[in-house]
Protein backbone atom coordinates (compact mmCIF):
# COMPACT_ATOMS: atom_id res chain seq x y z
CA UNK A 1 0.00 0.00 0.00
CA UNK A 2 1.37 3.49 -0.83
CA UNK A 3 0.28 6.86 0.36
CA UNK A 4 1.28 10.44 -1.67
CA UNK A 5 -0.08 13.35 -2.00
CA UNK A 6 1.21 14.26 -5.39
CA UNK A 7 2.40 10.81 -7.08
CA UNK A 8 2.90 11.10 -11.39
CA UNK A 9 0.86 8.25 -13.22
CA UNK A 10 4.97 6.93 -13.85
CA UNK A 11 5.30 6.67 -10.08
CA UNK A 12 2.64 5.00 -9.49
CA UNK A 13 3.22 2.50 -12.24
CA UNK A 14 6.63 2.22 -10.99
CA UNK A 15 5.12 1.51 -7.47
CA UNK A 16 2.60 -1.37 -8.59
CA UNK A 17 5.74 -3.05 -10.39
CA UNK A 18 7.37 -3.38 -6.95
CA UNK A 19 4.26 -5.11 -5.47
CA UNK A 20 2.26 -2.13 -4.43
CA UNK A 21 -1.62 -3.09 -5.10
CA UNK A 22 -3.17 -0.15 -3.36
CA UNK A 23 -2.49 3.83 -3.69
CA UNK A 24 -4.13 5.88 -1.68
CA UNK A 25 -3.87 9.73 -2.26
CA UNK A 26 -4.06 12.20 0.56
CA UNK A 27 -5.63 13.72 2.11
CA UNK A 28 -6.48 10.42 3.77
CA UNK A 29 -10.23 9.21 4.50
CA UNK A 30 -10.07 6.66 7.51
CA UNK A 31 -12.70 4.83 5.81
CA UNK A 32 -10.94 4.36 2.96
CA UNK A 33 -7.93 3.46 4.59
CA UNK A 34 -9.70 1.06 6.73
CA UNK A 35 -10.91 -0.44 3.14
CA UNK A 36 -7.89 -0.85 1.75
CA UNK A 37 -6.15 -2.35 4.91
CA UNK A 38 -9.08 -5.13 5.04
CA UNK A 39 -8.87 -5.45 1.39
CA UNK A 40 -5.23 -5.95 1.25
CA UNK A 41 -4.98 -8.30 4.68
CA UNK A 42 -7.91 -10.29 2.66
CA UNK A 43 -5.92 -10.87 -0.34
CA UNK A 44 -2.76 -13.16 -0.95
CA UNK A 45 0.46 -11.19 -1.89
CA UNK A 46 1.80 -10.91 -5.23
CA UNK A 47 5.28 -12.38 -5.44
CA UNK A 48 5.62 -11.76 -8.98
CA UNK A 49 7.39 -8.27 -8.33
CA UNK A 50 9.92 -10.49 -6.18
CA UNK A 51 10.05 -13.34 -8.36
CA UNK A 52 10.72 -10.93 -11.44
CA UNK A 53 13.51 -9.60 -9.39
CA UNK A 54 15.60 -12.66 -8.57
CA UNK A 55 15.45 -13.97 -12.65
CA UNK A 56 19.32 -13.70 -13.13
CA UNK A 57 20.53 -13.06 -9.53
CA UNK A 58 19.20 -16.43 -8.25
CA UNK A 59 18.56 -20.04 -9.64
CA UNK A 60 15.17 -21.41 -9.47
CA UNK A 61 15.87 -24.09 -6.66
CA UNK A 62 17.20 -21.31 -4.51
CA UNK A 63 13.94 -19.02 -4.80
CA UNK A 64 11.71 -22.33 -4.39
CA UNK A 65 13.53 -23.29 -1.24
CA UNK A 66 13.37 -19.90 0.34
CA UNK A 67 9.55 -19.74 -0.57
CA UNK A 68 8.88 -23.25 1.15
CA UNK A 69 11.25 -22.47 3.91
CA UNK A 70 8.98 -18.97 4.76
CA UNK A 71 6.02 -20.98 4.25
CA UNK A 72 6.75 -23.19 6.77
CA UNK A 73 8.02 -21.30 9.17
CA UNK A 74 5.30 -19.14 9.14
CA UNK A 75 2.61 -21.65 9.24
CA UNK A 76 4.38 -23.03 12.10
CA UNK A 77 4.09 -20.00 13.73
CA UNK A 78 0.60 -19.17 13.17
CA UNK A 79 -0.13 -23.12 14.41
CA UNK A 80 1.48 -22.42 17.12
CA UNK A 81 4.14 -24.71 16.58
CA UNK A 82 1.41 -27.72 15.72
CA UNK A 83 2.55 -29.66 12.58
CA UNK A 84 -0.87 -31.05 12.12
CA UNK A 85 -2.15 -27.21 12.11
CA UNK A 86 0.73 -26.63 10.23
CA UNK A 87 0.22 -28.89 7.56
CA UNK A 88 -3.45 -27.81 7.18
CA UNK A 89 -2.30 -24.10 6.81
CA UNK A 90 0.02 -25.13 3.54
CA UNK A 91 -3.00 -27.51 2.27
CA UNK A 92 -0.49 -30.46 2.57
CA UNK A 93 -0.41 -33.96 4.46
CA UNK A 94 1.33 -33.86 7.80
CA UNK A 95 4.29 -36.36 6.47
CA UNK A 96 4.73 -34.48 3.81
CA UNK A 97 5.62 -31.55 6.08
CA UNK A 98 7.40 -33.78 8.46
CA UNK A 99 9.61 -34.57 5.40
CA UNK A 100 10.31 -30.94 4.41
CA UNK A 101 11.69 -30.40 8.23
CA UNK A 102 13.80 -33.74 8.44
CA UNK A 103 15.56 -32.38 5.24
CA UNK A 104 16.66 -29.06 6.95
CA UNK A 105 17.50 -30.35 9.37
Amino acid sequence: MAISGSASPAASFRLAQMGVRSFLARPLRLEELDRTIDDALARSPDLRPQVRAAVGRTSIQEVEEQVRTILVDEALARAGGSRRKAAQLLNISRQLLQHILRRRS
